[in-house]
């Protein structure tokens, strides 16, 4: 028998972020969070929540459920394990709507919609960027020419 303890996870409830960049928000503190004042998002549209608690809480078990049956591969220890299957009891379940203090910023460019995501808690940054090929271009090839350059010195020497 294991036993596993989540506390304060948490879910995206916004389709808005891509999960990729709402990954990077995993590092708000939900413990320091305070009830926002009244003035707290003056001048700013806030989302609503677009997840039910049900849709939300299934998508929390199935990461619960991948958790705890790492944990139960841990347990036996060994090399292999065969886990044909995983029986899980959840108790003392609690909900909480959370308003993290999150801006988005989106943009377009060239005909895409690029997103920067900045946690307000921590000020951290996290975002998707335009590449350009040119440039990423070029700097493989200054790169090659050093090391063709570099060889061909070591080869006078």
């Amino acid at each position: 028998m294991v036993h596993q303890r989540f506390d304060d996870e948490w879910v995206l409830a916004s389709h808005s972020v891509p999960e990729h960049l709402a990954d990077s928000l995993q590092d708000t503190s939900i413990s320091t969070l305070q009830p926002p004042g009244a003035d707290f998002a003056a001048g700013f549209t806030v989302e609503a929540y677009q997840t039910g608690l049900s849709p939300a809480f299934e998508q929390a078990r199935r990461r619960f459920e991948a958790r705890i049956e790492a944990a139960v591969r841990r347990d036996i220890g060994g090399d292999a394990q065969r886990v044909h299957r995983v029986q899980s009891r959840f108790s003392e379940i609690r909900f909480r709507h959370v308003l993290l203090p999150v801006w988005i910023y989106s943009y377009h460019w060239r005909g895409k919609a690029w997103q920067v995501v900045i946690n307000g808690q921590t000020g951290r940054l996290v975002g998707d960027r335009p590449w350009s090929g040119f440039k990423i271009g070029a700097l493989v090839l200054a790169a090659a020419l050093a090391a063709a350059g570099l060889w061909w010195w070591q080869q006078r020497v």
